[in-house]
């Protein structure tokens, strides 16, 4: 087994010395509060422009967030999904990390403010993910992007999101996705039982019972846990999808189920790239600031994503 990063073993041991109520303990409103406290407070790298879209939706209207590098016409766009269990995060806790990917792919960036649960469960999420993409893809061209250069994104339940969407997006006929990116994602609630689970079920911040309650609070039914859109991992046929960067973090309860979704994308024909950081945990890409091997996997999210945007080059 590798060993954790000295920087993360550190913050480890802080966050241990502050005695934190657990996750499981809380109720989703202090839950949020929370974890505002817990996003590094560092300078916002400068883009171009940041504005703010509301987006009509199916079934509701939301906030979208879109950052531009540069005015540069026909740029790719990312729409990016954030993650915080369905329950926690917003645009804010991912405000650095989407300037930073907008910069280092030159890409629009579209970051969608989807329902949180349990005030919206499942599929509200799911709902207002693919409604992003349809809004991007509408407005292509007012937007000045190429629409044949559409990715999505997403980290933990925003990687689930974002793997649902293509699949959603292949079943319905919608817009064509270029390609997924998945950061430690969540690819399947319906047993939380991997060997990840039992290795790192406590002490390295995303925990089992964290997951459990996100789960309890997410699902409007115990059933919907087996629905692809919840669990794409479940999805019998991954045949015909984007191509897919998957990576995951070496400590971390949801490290095995994301590596088992890069394989199964993979053996249903779809072309992956497969990284581990193993000596990282949950949620590091919202840690640049602090673990200099946390910027390195940011770096190599950007990279990956300027290789599918511009793969002539």
């Amino acid at each position: 087994m590798s060993e954790l990063d000295p920087v993360i073993r550190e913050l480890l041991v802080a966050m241990a010395d502050m005695n934190l109520t657990p996750l499981h303990c809380l109720e989703p409103s202090q839950a949020r509060e929370g974890m505002k406290l817990m996003i590094p407070d560092v300078e916002s790298s400068p883009v171009l422009s940041v504005t703010d879209q509301v987006c009509e939706g199916e079934s509701s209207s939301f906030n979208l967030r879109l950052y531009r590098p540069s005015s540069e016409v026909g740029l790719p766009a990312l729409v990016f999904y954030h993650g915080g269990g369905w329950v926690v995060c917003d645009l804010e806790t991912h405000d650095e990390v989407c300037r930073q990917i907008s910069n280092k792919a030159q890409c629009l960036v579209v970051s969608v403010d989807y329902r949180l649960a349990p005030e919206h469960k499942f599929p509200a999420a799911i709902d207002d993910a693919y409604s992003a993409l349809l809004w991007v893809y509408d407005h292509a061209k007012e937007l000045d992007i190429d629409s044949d250069r559409i990715a999505v994104a997403g980290d933990s339940a925003g990687g689930n999101l974002a793997a649902a969407v293509c699949i959603k997006s292949r079943d319905s006929d919608g817009p064509q996705i270029c390609h997924q990116s998945l950061w430690y994602p969540v690819t399947d609630i319906s047993e939380l039982s991997t060997p990840s689970y039992s290795e790192f079920a406590q002490g390295y911040r995303l925990e089992k019972a964290g997951m459990q309650w996100f789960k309890d609070h997410y699902l409007d039914k115990p059933e919907s846990a087996a629905s692809i859109f919840a669990s794409p991992l479940l999805c019998d046929d991954l045949s015909g999808l984007p191509s897919a960067y998957v990576m995951t973090a070496g400590f971390d309860v949801l490290r095995d189920e994301g590596y088992a979704y890069a394989e199964k994308l993979r053996d249903h024909g779809n072309t992956v790239v497969y990284e581990c950081f193993d000596g990282l945990i949950h949620g590091f890409m919202n840690m640049g600031a602090l673990a200099p091997a946390a910027q390195v996997a940011i770096d190599c999210v950007a990279d990956r994503l300027s290789r599918e945007f511009n793969p002539e080059e």
